[in-house]
C-alpha cells in the first residue's frame, strides 16, 4: 500500500499512540551489528572532560519469537555504548588498560586483529548480553557485554 501524504497531513488521531519504549527481556542473544553507528560526544558531568560514544546497534535474531511476543515488534534490538579513550590525534588508544569495551566489542566480531576495517562493522553477528536499565523515569535495553559465537557474552 502506498503512502498517501495528502491524506495523512489531513488526517485525524482516532486513538493514542504509544509513548514508551517497550524492552528487550534481559538475557544473551544472537544479534547482528545494524547499518547505523553513531559516534557522538559528551560532556563527563565530573571532570567536563568530552567523552566519545561509539553506540552500536545490535538486531536480535529471535527464532522462536520469544522477543517479539513481549515488544510487539517484529524487529527488535538494543544498542551498545562505547567510551572511547583516544589520543591526541584521535585515534583510539591501544596501550594495554585503555579501549576495553572496544576491544570485546572488536573481538566478538572477528575484527580485533591487524587488518580489520570499522567500515565492516554492519552484518557482523556476535552473542549480547541484554539488560534493562532506567533513564529519566523510562526503561532503555542496552548491550552490557559481547562475545564471539564461540563463547557466552
Amino acid at each position: 500500500m502506498p503512502f498517501d501524504t495528502e491524506s495523512f497531513l489531513h488526517g485525524e488521531v482516532k486513538s493514542s499512540f504509544d509513548t514508551e519504549y517497550v524492552p528487550v527481556p534481559d538475557g544473551e542473544y544472537t544479534a547482528t551489528v545494524g547499518e547505523k553507528l553513531k559516534l557522538r560526544t559528551q560532556k563527563n558531568k565530573e571532570t567536563g572532560e568530552t567523552q566519545y560514544v561509539l553506540d552500536v546497534p545490535w538486531i536480535l535474531d529471535d527464532p522462536n519469537g520469544i522477543v517479539a511476543k513481549a515488544t510487539g515488534l517484529t524487529r527488535n534490538q538494543a544498542k551498545q555504548g562505547i567510551f572511547l579513550e583516544l589520543d591526541s590525534k584521535g585515534v583510539p588508544i591501544r596501550e594495554k588498560g585503555h579501549n576495553i569495551q572496544f576491544g570485546k566489542f572488536l573481538d566478538a566480531i572477528g575484527l580485533n586483529k591487524p587488518g580489520g576495517k570499522f567500515s565492516s562493522f554492519p552484518g557482523k553477528i556476535a552473542r549480547v548480553k541484554v539488560t534493562t536499565s532506567m533513564s529519566g523515569g523510562k526503561q532503555y535495553s542496552n548491550i552490557i557485554d559481547v562475545a564471539n559465537l564461540s563463547k557466552k557474552a
